[in-house]
């Protein structure tokens, strides 16, 4: 599951396997996004994403883990938290960065689906 996880990181990158790391995430709501250090766990089951310098939403992190459940189905939990450099993307992160992080998920689910539950 941790291959999931790592292919379902970074916003704009979806499908590469992501590594601790400098890499840049794109997203069109960000104006083409900003600098990102990518930390994954030596376990590959969390990941954070810390913002840097030049990232509209700098300074912030967000943090993503992977869980099977004891009915067998996986689970993602999404934390992130921040300051930003406006009341602007403030707002704009609260209201649009769910949505980035649910299509990622929505992407990861269906990856998921079709590697280990032969479903499309």
């Amino acid at each position: 599951m941790s291959d999931a996880l790592r292919r379902f990181t970074v916003p704009g990158h979806a499908g590469e396997i992501a590594s601790t790391g400098p890499t840049t995430a794109e997203t069109d709501l960000w104006n083409g996004g900003g600098p990102v250090f990518v930390t994954v766990a030596s376990d590959g089951m969390s990941v954070r994403n810390q913002t840097l310098q030049g990232h509209p939403l700098h300074d912030g992190y967000v943090e993503r883990s992977i869980f099977r459940g004891r009915n067998g189905g996986t689970w993602v939990l999404t934390k992130g938290t921040g300051t930003n450099s406006s009341w602007f993307y403030g707002i704009a992160n609260q209201l649009l960065g769910p949505l980035i992080f649910r299509d990622l998920n929505r992407q990861m689910s269906s990856y998921i689906n079709q590697k280990y539950c032969n479903r499309k």
